[in-house]
């Protein structure tokens, strides 16, 4: 990997962002008089990384959530207004239908007791932006807009990934309970399970 010093990458920073926008190019290192100290890297390389440490994070926890599925009582319907009132925000990130407690446009939510419990610890153990990014994306899922990886918890469950901070990112697992066939309208829904909320430290 290349490496430069602290006055070369000022000068230098323009063109390497320029020249990313061609073709992802390396991560360089910088530091002073060339001794690494930090990286600068292509967005779409970031990216790759933080999608291979959840990869790992779904085989190594897979277990633990799949099991929360036989769990009884099963999901039970909630609004987002509630669950940002677990999580410790004042209010979601987001706009929400009063009517229905989710976005417009949005999937009917249901949460498992386990994943209610977990975002209650988010007010204790995480920061703002941790539980702030874990209800965005998991609005973006309601409303079918967020990137979403096939778990191996199995069941139908995925997951998706917000970057916090750099330093850690929120993910949430999911599944979706289809509309009932042959139905239309706002009584035949379909239903976004929320099954668990984690996070990622690095």
């Amino acid at each position: 990997m290349d490496a430069m010093n602290l006055s070369n990458a000022k000068t230098s920073l323009n063109r390497l962002v320029e020249g990313w926008r061609g073709a992802p190019g390396k991560p360089v290192f910088i530091g002073p008089y060339g001794v690494p100290e930090a990286v600068i890297t292509p967005l779409v390389v970031w990216q790759r990384l933080l999608a291979l440490a959840a990869v790992a994070w779904d085989i190594e926890t897979a277990a633990l959530r799949a099991a929360r599925l036989d769990c009884t009582p099963g999901p039970q319907p909630l609004s987002l207004r509630e669950l940002s009132t677990d999580a410790g925000c004042a209010k979601p990130p987001v706009p929400v239908l009063e009517s229905r407690g989710v976005p417009r446009g949005g999937a009917d939510l249901a949460v498992w007791p386990q994943a209610r419990d977990d975002a209650r610890q988010l007010m204790l153990a995480a920061t703002p932006e941790t539980a702030m990014a874990v209800l965005r994306v998991l609005a973006e899922v309601l409303q079918g807009r967020a990137a979403r990886v096939e778990s191996r918890c199995g069941q139908g469950t995925v997951y998706s990934v917000a970057d916090v901070d750099g330093l850690h990112a929120a993910v949430v697992t999911t599944r979706t309970t289809p509309r009932p066939p042959g139905r239309r309208g706002g009584g035949s829904r379909e239903t976004v399970e929320l099954v668990a909320i984690d996070k990622i430290v690095w």
